[in-house]
């Protein structure tokens, strides 16, 4: 039934992912932002094809790139039950985002659902970015999404468990999700500790466990990154799906960014 450590795009945590971005409300906006944008789509970090299929289901190009194997087969799964023009529409690429080469450049490339996190060193993201750089279009467009950082809410939760409780109704479970992230605010770094119990007939079925250090990045510092690989921010807004002021009001952090040119 146990399995001690797992990570956290493997196994039971990818299929718990789905369940876990259910209340996620960025698909549509995403949709409307993209088919504004010309060339193909570029997502960075696939995952189980959440946003990537329904861009194709929109009549839209994409090409999804994802490391982990078992979130790659999440979404061929959901892939091969779409007619075949959706399907002819998304293409999977198993690849690391700040390592990877595609004979292809893109009008629009999507780094969202705090995707960045991920990175943890500056040689890692600023890798992402050249990458980036490398495969978008003359014109094109690249959008990061991320949740602002939200300093005293860290603080008042660093080393607190969190429970969260999930009714999977499709396959007649309970999924228990504990959360405790612990912060180290000198170095911009969460370490999370989480732990998924799966209940069946009350009964526990399966428990998992998994440890993952993901980074919190800022407005400016994501600015100064992006200008040292040659890409600058154009607009800048607070909400994904509105067009707000990026202030300390602010929940996300939403970034347009475009290749420099000589005259920026």
């Amino acid at each position: 039934m146990n399995k001690p450590l797992s990570d956290e795009y493997s196994g039971f945590f990818a299929e718990f992912y789905d369940i876990l971005h259910s209340d996620t409300h960025d698909v549509l906006s995403l949709i409307q932002i993209a088919q504004k944008q010309s060339g193909d789509i570029l997502e960075l970090g696939l995952g189980t094809g959440r946003i990537a299929i329904p861009l194709a289901e929109a009549g839209l190009s994409v090409t999804g790139i994802e490391l982990s194997s078992d979130m790659i087969y999440i979404a061929e799964q959901k892939l091969s039950k779409e007619n075949d023009q959706v399907r002819d529409r998304c293409k999977i690429i198993q690849a690391d985002a700040s390592n990877f080469s595609i004979n292809n450049t893109f009008g629009f490339i999507i780094a969202s659902c705090n995707f960045l996190n991920h990175f943890t060193t500056s040689c890692s993201i600023r890798s992402l970015f050249r990458c980036v750089k490398n495969h978008l279009s003359e014109n094109g467009v690249f959008l990061i999404d991320q949740s602002m950082p939200n300093i005293p809410l860290m603080v008042e939760a660093d080393k607190k468990e969190e429970i969260f409780e999930f009714n999977d109704l499709t396959n007649h479970r309970k999924i228990i999700d504990k959360f405790t992230a612990s912060y180290d605010f000198v170095n911009q770094l969460e370490h999370d500790d989480i732990v998924l119990e799966e209940y069946k007939e009350g009964s526990l079925t399966k428990k998992i466990q998994c440890k993952e250090t993901l980074s919190y990045y800022f407005p400016r510092e994501l600015k100064i990154l992006l200008e040292l690989e040659g890409l600058t921010v154009f607009h800048e807004q607070g909400s994904l799906n509105k067009n707000i002021p990026l202030d300390q009001n602010a929940d996300q952090l939403v970034l347009f960014c475009k290749k420099k040119n000589s005259e920026d």
